[in-house]
């Protein structure tokens, strides 16, 4: 559980056998490469990952070619079916390796890349007619055969297609020339020029200024417009039924051959970032060098791999810097670990918050979703992502499963079945009463809402007190003593002694009379002034700490480089934040019953306005039921997830831990059978 203990180790080998010591490597998969600075590049390798590198460009492009994505979307996987394939490729070595995956990808590449150009020459050639044919189909309507102009020597003619309100200023540019002009329509009108050819660049700019447009057409085309128009609209239609015909095999291509180019993408990358690492091969000439960290429980097994090469174990190594951290949780608390990467991964002397997570968020989740129908619809949802889900969808798919189950069991416990009184349909005890129902009359109830809202607060102590014990255990392994002395131990010392002000607050009556009371606080039989005494005892003797320990300590030569003022000063300081802080996270942890409450308020009004009491209602019922279970998930997942970040986390946790990075991962398209 929590995080596994890892051991460094170094493989030294004849330069020569280098290559065959990065696939064991890659078999062993479990191997932390550690950077080696100012290495010399094995050129084996270097070759490999050049080789690796180019596959991947070219898969990459084939499969934007064919529009393939990576990865499916969640609604694609599940509702749709969608599914992945897992290919298999058996290699020897390296090199099989990726001489395989070219193998599938080269015929795929190429084809493609060849449709891709044919479908490229058509678009231009598409665009070039549908230019021409907009030109030609101006004058449709007026036949004219263009095989005379431009064969005279001194005299030059041309035909230009004007907008009509152009005219008069282009006749106007043009004075020493002859034209004719013939409506075309009310915006065209059809000029013909007869001009010195020695002006004709003059011309020429004059028709580019007014926004005219000769009237020519190439040497393949009839000069004739009204054949040159029918021989345009012919080609235009072949042409698009070749790039509707190539379109259509791209699209045949990326459905038999997609989920390969995709295997082959995933590979490549692997094989890219893996040879990138080991390509650094030590500063020896004749031997290669190439060091990792690798869990202790495997180190047996990782020695009979290498048992042909010199292994190394380095045995002083905790207090290397850069140590990676390898989370070990179980299967169930595994999967919670997505929750904990929100913040990052455990330090070397962090603890491991998966293992608490993995109970207390489906707790927290199931308390604001507390409703049994909701919750077995949340459930089901949830295994069909499971079954149906891939990679990290599936690993929700089972988060959301705890959480379905626990807002299943907590409905239970209140007594709520889609806002209807769960014993209508069970015979199940209600043990914490939310809404009260008398008649056709459903409410909320005063005394449960208070008792939820206690409910709340005693798990956010609870929690609370969790992370800063948490936080006391982290100073003591990363042996920083004074810190824990002086602050770590007081802060948690000053939150308990908050706490049981708290009871004697209550036991006052909500007085501040904690040690005049004579008085019982209620469910402890415990006397109020107890609690008060002992309160102001823990708060005053941790404040005392917090603001002088550090300047003691600072004076007794235990702390280096820090003045005593600044320390007092500091001390005051968090001394105000701890009071300010502990009180804040306390009450925000009310949300747990507010969400509770506007979930049960929701329901009552979709019950009041759209009653289940006729097949007419019962579609708006279901629409809104869904509606509110798609949008409660979602609230409620974010205020979970904001207790625990925000809250929790920053008692005790940073994150800020270098993850264990496999060699050669695992991942969803590939599997890779070293043989």
């Amino acid at each position: 559980m929590g995080k596994a203990k890892l051991c460094r180790v170094t493989v030294v080998s004849p330069r020569s056998e280098y290559e065959s010591v990065t696939r064991k490597i890659a078999e062993f998969r479990d191997f932390h490469i550690i950077e080696q600075k100012n290495s010399i590049f094995d050129s084996r390798i270097q070759e490999l990952d050049s080789r690796a590198v180019r596959l991947y460009a070219i898969a990459d492009q084939t499969a934007k070619d064919l529009g393939l994505q990576p990865m499916p979307g969640a609604i694609d996987v599940v509702f749709r079916g969608v599914k992945i394939n897992r290919k298999v490729f058996d290699a020897r070595d390296w090199e099989e390796l990726i001489s395989r995956a070219e193998y599938i990808l080269s015929p795929v590449s190429k084809r493609v890349q060849e449709v891709k150009s044919s479908i490229q020459k058509a678009q231009k050639e598409i665009n070039e007619t549908r230019t021409m044919l907009e030109l030609v189909s101006l004058v449709s309507s007026h036949p004219l055969d263009l095989r005379g102009l431009g064969k005279m020597k001194r005299l030059g003619l041309t035909l230009v297609i004007l907008q009509q309100k152009a005219l008069g200023e282009f006749l106007g540019s043009i004075p020493d020339t002859i034209c004719k002009t013939e409506k075309l329509s009310d915006l065209y009108t059809l000029v013909l020029v007869a001009f010195d050819s020695v002006d004709r660049q003059r011309i020429e700019r004059a028709i580019k200024a007014f926004g005219g447009r000769e009237l020519s057409l190439p040497a393949d085309l009839p000069q004739d417009t009204s054949l040159a128009f029918k021989e345009l609209t012919e080609r235009l239609s072949k042409l698009q039924e070749e790039m509707e015909k190539a379109t259509r095999e791209l699209d045949e291509i990326a459905l038999n051959k997609g989920e390969d180019v995709l295997a082959v993408l995933e590979l490549a990358e692997i094989c890219r970032d893996a040879l990138d690492e080991i390509r650094a091969s030590g500063n020896m000439r004749r031997f290669a060098v190439i060091s990792g960290f690798i869990p202790e429980s495997r180190e047996g097994e990782f020695r009979t791999m290498m048992s042909q090469w010199i292994v190394h174990k380095d045995t002083d190594n905790d207090e290397e810097e850069g140590i990676p951290t390898l989370l070990n949780n179980g299967s169930i608390a595994r999967t919670f670990e997505l929750i904990t990467s929100e913040q990052g991964v455990p330090s070397r002397h962090e603890v491991d918050p998966t293992p608490i997570i993995s109970f207390v968020f489906p707790v927290f989740f199931g308390l604001m979703f507390g409703d049994f129908g909701h919750g077995l619809v949340l459930t089901v949802f949830s295994i069909l992502l499971i079954i149906k889900g891939i990679g990290s969808i599936r690993e929700w798919g089972k988060i959301f499963l705890a959480a379905g189950l626990s807002a299943t069991f907590f409905g239970a416990i209140f007594g709520e079945f889609f806002g209807f009184s769960l014993h209508s349909i069970l015979p199940v005890p209600t043990l914490l009463e939310i809404i009260h129902r008398e008649g056709q009359v459903a409410q909320l109830d005063n005394a449960g809402v208070i008792n939820i809202v206690l409910l709340s607060l005693f798990i956010g102590v609870a929690h609370l007190a969790t992370a800063l014990a948490l936080s006391i255990v982290e100073s003591v392994k990363a042996g920083e003593f004074v810190e824990t002395l002086v602050n770590r131990v007081p802060t948690f010392v000053m939150y308990v002694g908050g706490i049981f002000f708290g009871f004697a607050f209550v036991g006052a009556n909500y007085t501040f009379n904690i040690l005049s009371t004579n008085t019982v606080v209620n469910g402890t039989g415990v006397p109020t002034k107890l609690f008060g005494m002992v309160s102001l005892i823990l708060i005053f003797s941790s404040m005392f700490c917090i603001l002088f320990g550090k300047a003691i300590a600072i004076a007794a030569g235990k702390v280096k480089g820090e003045s005593i003022g600044g320390a007092i000063a500091m001390g005051a300081l968090e001394v105000f934040e701890r009071i300010l802080q502990f009180s804040a996270n306390t009450i925000s942890y009310v949300r747990l019953g507010v969400m509770l409450l506007i979930h049960a308020s929701l329901l009552l009004i979709v019950n009041q306005y759209v009653p289940l009491t006729s097949p007419v209602t019962a579609v708006p019922w279901v629409f809104f039921n869904v509606l509110i279970i798609a949008f409660e998930a979602l609230v409620v997942y974010i205020q979970d997830l904001r207790l625990h970040v925000y809250e929790f986390f920053t008692k005790f946790y940073e994150g800020n831990g270098i993850p264990f990075k496999r060699i050669f991962p695992e991942r969803i398209r590939t599997k890779v059978n070293w043989t």
